[in-house]
């Protein structure tokens, strides 16, 4: 939310202080500032509450692929075993497929973190500002009821013009887009081709190792039964 991020940031840095100086009517400029700091306070907890909700999913399913991970390298192994090393293969492609899901996951909740922890310093930041803005605005509103009396201005049409005021800023006030602050990862054709090989690499070099120990297990087998008769005979 380039838009929102930008305003935010703006009124992060902003000093009431300054707003003040530079204001000709400090008491509308103070009423203004607090309505936009309500909002983008409104605006964060949606933002906080879509990042909670993401990082809930994100755990779901950060949890759901570590355990088909080990299911699917216990079932090439099974394969393996009944001598069926296209199953093995295809159960570590699944692996591999968990363990990119896995990875993808733990970027997403670290990202979603980061994300959280940004909105909780930003809130308490305008919490802040919010505070001293109707501080601020209670005592200007006693100076500029105090000017209107010296004055011999009317009260109640002073009350009627910045009724009026208000009205006119809410017709003009647009409501703030919601949108996720949390980046789509893709990877590119060229880095998604690399990995398929890398993958099929790791997956026949697995299949060797699994061949050698269920080949080791056979001849161990193969050698006990041979030497069974001879010690039967005696």
């Amino acid at each position: 939310m380039p838009g929102f991020a930008s305003k935010l940031q703006d009124m992060i840095a902003r000093n009431v202080e300054s707003v003040l100086e530079a204001a000709t009517s400090p008491g509308k400029q103070l009423a203004s500032l607090q309505r936009e700091i309500e909002e983008a306070i409104i605006e964060l907890e949606g933002e906080r509450s879509r990042a909670n909700a993401r990082k809930a999913r994100l755990e779901g399913v950060l949890v759901q692929n570590e355990l088909k991970e080990a299911a699917w390298e216990d079932k090439a192994k099974t394969a393996m075993d009944h001598g069926r090393e296209d199953l093995a293969r295809q159960a570590l492609m699944a692996r591999e497929a968990s363990q990119a899901a896995i990875d993808k996951a733990r970027q997403d909740l670290a990202q979603t973190h980061r994300e959280l922890a940004d909105v909780e310093k930003a809130m308490i930041n305008l919490e802040a500002k919010r505070k001293d803005a109707i501080e601020r605005a209670r005592a200007q509103a006693e100076v500029d009821a105090m000017n209107a009396e010296l004055a011999g201005e009317d009260p109640a049409t002073s009350k009627a013009d910045a009724l009026r005021s208000k009205i006119a800023e809410l017709q003009r006030r647009a409501e703030f887009a919601a949108e996720s602050f949390a980046e789509k990862w893709s990877a590119s054709g060229v880095e998604e081709e690399i990995d398929e090989v890398q993958s099929k690499r790791r997956i026949d070099i697995e299949i060797e190792a699994l061949k050698r120990a269920r080949s080791g297990s056979s001849g161990s087998m193969t050698c006990w039964a041979i030497r069974s008769p001879a010690r039967s005979g005696r």
